[in-house]
């Protein structure tokens, strides 16, 4: 019974160590691709200014979501079961 347990308990941590990369990486592709869309219509739209303003917002956004997705792997590597 102890077996069962603790096949359970490193399935479900492997399951939240799976789900946590998935979401980071997927979080971090959605707001780049988002951030690189919005760069480059205000950049390249006729009669659009701030192309600086959403240089900073490109490099800010890709920034924070590089510390969400470190952090997610950390947190990851924290709930894996050591060997």
């Amino acid at each position: 019974m102890s077996d069962d347990r603790t096949e359970s308990h490193e399935f479900a941590n492997e399951l939240a160590v799976s789900f946590l990369q998935g979401l980071g990486s997927s979080f971090v592709k959605f707001f780049a691709v988002v951030t690189y869309i919005l760069y480059f219509l205000r950049t390249f739209v006729p009669g659009a200014s701030g192309g600086m303003v959403w240089l900073v917002l490109l490099l800010s956004t890709a920034g924070l979501w590089w510390a969400i997705d470190f952090a997610m792997q950390f947190l990851a590597k924290k709930l894996r079961p050591s060997p």
